[in-house]
């Protein structure tokens, strides 16, 4: 009987398998007659086998050879649902004891012939001609057939192979070996490529017709433009026409789908008993082919949003090899269009691609050390109307090793990106990009082209710096990975970045939020107008206060701080797990008299000589007066400072050789920020700091947040949409930041906890944040960095695929993972805290719990009063 069905229900639709053509979707189900239970191996009456079948083999002359098996394993891993197929004897009488026993369907060979394909095939073989045929034939109608003069076929430069599931053993010398091929599919090793001159006329031409393996075999080939519409009702009579070829090898106009099998059927004894249906019986009314194909097993073979025989392209694609894929050809071939993003042009022709075989990347705090092969990309894009160009990076892993995955990495002080970065996407099979921003090089900083010339903004530089670049390199980049590994299935879009690439990858959530599936954000750069100048706070307070510590007094007064305060978290192993423990119990003014000695350096051509001495109370109210944060004249909280415990970096001071005397030394980051983004001036700092106050500080914080306000600020509180696109961000801060507040985050966290959930109760709303936002405060944990000081503590380095877990597998991180990275307890495993609950050892330091400390969370918490507007 006919099999005309309606769609399956959406429980079955578990695996959805595209093919390279848009709108394609593969679904197939093996039920028993009743339509009631999946069944597995034998199809015996217990067991059941996952709703979709992932094909990725085919039929063989012999025992699966060693390399085909571990390439079946790699897949079924990568794919976790279905069933990989294995390969079966060619001989017709073993072929229904191996569908019983490796769970064969009718999509055995179904490997279909892609434009990539079509395209490598051509390109190697310039003059060869090869056929396809308008109706199903068995192979030695092949034989004669193949000369008949088709020409709108014998165009289309292609071959199409039958798989003959009703055939006898004389067709086993072609049906050989599967293995990946230089096409991105499957070669039939020996295929059918005939020449017009040379025609397929004997069994030994078939065996020696190897010409480099490149046909792709697909077995239930019918026309497109003559069977959609026609499967679309019951199971008319149709004659099979030959525009198949042409309709596979060109884009769909919309999305095909078909919600039937086709109305198939297999006669056994056609064609010299080889059981191919012909043109005459292909729309048969009374029976399906694939129905018949299980008839011996009482089951049926049902598709639903089906396209008849496709086979993954993404597979195809990933049987290729990286030699195969990472050519500047292909490379080439995979640039999106120009007007992907508005405005954007695209320049295929700049494109490079270079294979790199056994790099190995060095043990990082942001992703594990490994040894991997990909293809290095390199590419540029300009903007309509502008004379620019931006250049982007993409590390491509191989296709085995793709894993449907695209990583945007960021930047690091005013730098856009960070070489090292780069690898990060590599342990976890994911392409990974980063991006000039259009500066004139990867090694170009946003400070070095802005402003243009003194009292002119690059407002250009600025919004590329701000968020532009990034949105740009994404979406460029995700539309880039499609088309290089041929697949339409979904792309998971994530971000990772730390401080100035932790605040960039809040402009994408907050900017962006439909196009992330997750961002891992470690202590971001954000509420710039208020961070950069807070870098200037120390030696205002020295100046301010008239002294100017050696530096050797402030190293000693922090050793003296985690001495004290390791063990209030209930373990001692030299962290401060609880810097809120230590700010509550510990009294600086205990180190005063304290001795110190350090030897003699030289830095960047200036000694410093030995320093010996001890703590002073005056040394001591400089670094308190810096722990307390920014404080106006009129003591109204103007920011908040770094945690106690955390080294005093930017209170370090210079030492002048000729007066024998130690100065400020101005920070960089902050006198840089001064000069060229609130004075607009071409000078690398400030020369000094004469007539700066703790009000122009806060002067200059609160012009900063003016002026770019709206583009690196970067705080926007409500990330409903962001929530509701279903993204989630794992946020985390080391507890012993030296450059950024950790305070900025749990602000940012409460901000946001308060935006979008002001009804709920605290703990209500933390609940509800949680499901899509966590930020974890890593104890000892310095600037985007372990902490040689606290070298015993944790960092989150798998955090991406903490993230990566909880976005596609729903495993939520209650708590982060974490690794010990040196120290005495190196490679020790730890779980880190999710805000506001913070960590407590029991059992002598050998349990850790999280607990929830109203009096600690509150020294996390500041009024920033010394504003008359929110900040978030």
């Amino acid at each position: 009987m006919g099999l005309c069905l309606p769609e399956t229900s959406p429980e079955q639709q578990t695996l959805q398998i595209p093919d390279q053509k848009k709108g394609y979707r593969l679904l197939p189900l093996l039920v028993n007659q009743s339509g009631a239970e999946l069944r597995t191996r034998s199809y015996s009456s217990s067991g059941t086998v996952p709703r979709s079948i992932m094909v990725v083999s085919a039929l063989s002359g012999d025992a699966a050879s060693e390399k085909e098996s571990a390439a079946a394993d790699k897949l079924q891993q990568r794919h976790k649902q279905g069933i990989v197929l294995r390969t079966c004897r060619s001989q017709p009488t073993q072929w229904i004891d191996c569908f019983r026993s490796n769970l064969v369907g009718p999509l055995a060979a179904a490997f279909i012939v892609t434009p990539v394909a079509i395209e490598y095939i051509q390109s190697k073989n310039p003059g060869l001609m090869v056929y396809s045929w308008d109706h199903w034939i068995g192979w030695l109608s092949v034989l004669g057939n193949v000369n008949r003069g088709d020409s709108e076929i014998r165009a289309q430069g292609i071959v199409l192979n039958a798989w003959n599931p009703c055939s006898s053993g004389r067709n086993r010398a072609a049906l050989a070996e599967i293995l990946p091929d230089k096409a991105g599919g499957f070669k039939l090793n020996p295929p059918v490529m005939p020449t017009a001159e040379t025609p397929i006329s004997s069994d030994h031409q078939l065996q020696n017709l190897y010409l480099q393996g490149l046909v792709i075999l697909d077995p239930f080939f019918i026309s497109f433009s003559a069977s959609l519409q026609a499967a679309s009702k019951p199971c008319p009579f149709q004659v099979h026409r030959p525009e198949s070829v042409h309709s596979v090898a060109s884009e769909p106009a919309d999305d095909r789908i078909l919600n039937q099998d086709g109305c198939f059927q297999c006669f056994v004894g056609v064609y010299n008993g080889y059981g191919i249906p012909s043109a005459i019986n292909l729309f048969h009314p009374n029976q399906s082919l694939l129905q018949s194909l299980f008839s011996p097993f009482g089951h049926t073979f049902i598709m639903s949003k089906f396209l008849l025989w496709t086979v993954s392209a993404a597979a195809l694609a990933r049987a290729a090899t990286l030699e195969d894929v990472c050519t500047t050809a292909h490379a080439k071939a995979a640039v999106p269009v120009s007007g992907l993003v508005q405005g954007v042009v695209t320049n295929p022709s700049s494109i490079t691609a270079a294979p790199v075989y056994n790099e190995s990347t060095a043990g990082s705090d942001y992703y594990p050390a490994g040894t991997y092969d990909y293809c290095n990309i390199t590419m540029t894009y300009s903007h309509a109307g502008k004379d620019d160009s931006v250049l982007l990076q993409f590390w491509m892993p191989t296709p085995d090793d793709f894993q449907n995955r695209w990583v945007s990495t960021g930047g690091f002080g005013f730098a856009i990106n960070v070489a090292s970065n780069v690898p990060a996407g590599l342990p976890y099979g994911a392409v990974a990009g980063r991006t000039d921003g259009g500066f004139g090089s990867f090694d170009t900083q946003f400070s070095s082209v802005y402003p243009l010339v003194n009292g002119t903004a690059n407002y250009d530089a600025l919004y590329m710096f701000g968020y532009q670049a990034h949105h740009e390199m994404s979406s460029i980049g995700k539309a880039f990975t499609k088309n290089f590994y041929s697949m339409s299935d979904k792309l998971y879009a994530y971000y990772q970045g730390c401080s100035e690439g932790g605040r960039e990858g809040w402009s994408q959530v907050q900017r962006f939020p439909e196009e992330w599936d997750g961002a891992v954000i470690g202590a971001p750069a954000i509420r710039y107008g208020q961070q950069q100048v807070n870098h200037l706070v120390p030696q205002v307070v020295e100046q301010t206060l008239d002294y100017y510590p050696e530096n050797c007094e402030f190293s000693e007064m922090v050793t003296l701080i985690i001495d004290a305060c390791d063990e209030l978290d209930g373990r001692k192993d030299g962290v401060i797990s609880r810097t809120d423990l230590c700010q509550l119990n510990f009294d600086l003014k205990s180190t005063i008299g304290k001795p110190y000695a350090c030897n003699a350096s030289t830095s960047m051509g200036v000694t410093t000589p030995a320093q010996n001495g001890t703590i002073t109370a005056e040394g001591v109210r400089v670094a308190q007066t810096i722990l307390d944060g920014l404080k106006d004249s009129e003591g109204r909280q103007a920011y908040f400072w770094y945690r106690i415990g955390s080294e005093f970096t930017d209170a370090e001071t210079s030492y002048d050789s000729t007066t024998g005397t130690y100065g400020i030394d101005i920070s960089e980051l902050g006198g840089e920020w001064v000069t060229h983004g609130l004075q607009l001036l071409d000078l690398d700092n400030l020369s000094n700091l004469d007539n700066v106050t703790y009000d122009t500080l806060r002067d200059w914080m609160l012009e900063g947040l003016q002026r770019y306000e709206d583009v690196l600020q970067t705080t926007w509180p409500d990330l409903s949409r962001f929530q509701a696109a279903g993204g989630k961000v794992i946020h985390y801060h080391g507890e012993s930041d030296n450059s950024i507040p950790p305070a900025s985050s749990v602000r940012y966290f409460e901000s946001v906890r308060d935006t979008m959930f002001p009804n709920k109760t605290y703990n209500a709303s933390v609940e509800a944040l949680n499901e899509f936002y966590r930020l974890y405060l890593v104890p000892g944990a310095s600037h985007c960095n372990t902490n040689s000081l606290q070298p015993n503590g944790p960092y989150p380095q798998n955090s991406l695929g903490d993230l990566m877990n909880w976005v596609e597998k729903g495993i939520e991180p209650v708590t982060l993972n974490g690794t010990v990275l040196s120290g005495d307890y190196e490679g020790e495993e730890q779980k880190i805290c999710s805000w506001p609950l913070r960590p407590l050892w029991k059992n002598n330091g050998t349990v850790m719990d999280c607990v929830y400390d109203q009096k600690s969370i509150d020294t996390w918490l500041y009024d920033l009063d010394a504003y008359d507007i929110p900040i978030y």
